[in-house]
């Protein structure tokens, strides 16, 4: 965009990775401006799927194989939390802070869906089980839908059957303790 003398543009990086091959987020996103000077703090993301899925290839379908994948997610949250930690303690300067959110993507479908393939129903259990660490996730979700399967409806409107979702919701810092 660009506005009176002024352009900006933003960048998706895939990060580098960490002394011992360990990656620090799947997705980093930053916005620059004309002048490469990074304007905002940057917006680290995990990506995750709500569950697994195993193909059924004489059917030429695909069935979960697995339940959701709170833990995984969890434990990329607690990733996030643990490097905003670093940051924050590295540097008082807000720059060097970062944002922090997971992605998790999931389909859902009349026939074999369960409460924990909607999206909202997964992320209320995903917030309930990540409770005993602390509030990790805060403000409400944004999700997505796109239609993956539909059949003939009335007045020529399809009707959907099955929907993959994505969902992004912001990971939090834990709270100071009190010290006495």
């Amino acid at each position: 965009m660009i506005f009176g003398s002024m352009q900006s543009t933003a960048r998706s990086n895939i990060p580098k990775k960490k002394k011992g091959g360990r990656k620090r987020a799947d997705i980093v996103i930053e916005r620059y401006e004309h002048d490469f000077d990074r304007k905002r703090k940057p917006t680290w993301i995990e990506a995750e799927r709500a569950r697994l899925w195993k193909p059924v290839l004489f059917a030429g379908e695909a069935g979960p194989s697995s339940g959701p994948r709170y833990k995984m997610i969890i434990k990329d949250m607690k990733k996030l939390r643990k490097e905003t930690i670093i940051r924050k303690r590295a540097s008082r300067e807000e720059k060097d802070r970062i944002f922090t959110r997971i992605l998790v993507w999931g389909v859902y479908g009349n026939d074999v869906s369960t409460r924990d393939d909607h999206p909202f129903g997964f992320y209320n259990e995903l917030k309930k089980q990540s409770e005993a660490d602390g509030k990790m996730l805060v403000g409400k979700p944004v999700a997505r839908w796109f239609p993956t399967a539909w059949r003939d409806g009335q007045d020529e409107f399809p009707i959907v059957t099955r929907a993959a979702w994505v969902l992004l919701a912001e990971v939090k810092l834990p709270k100071k303790r009190a010290t006495s």
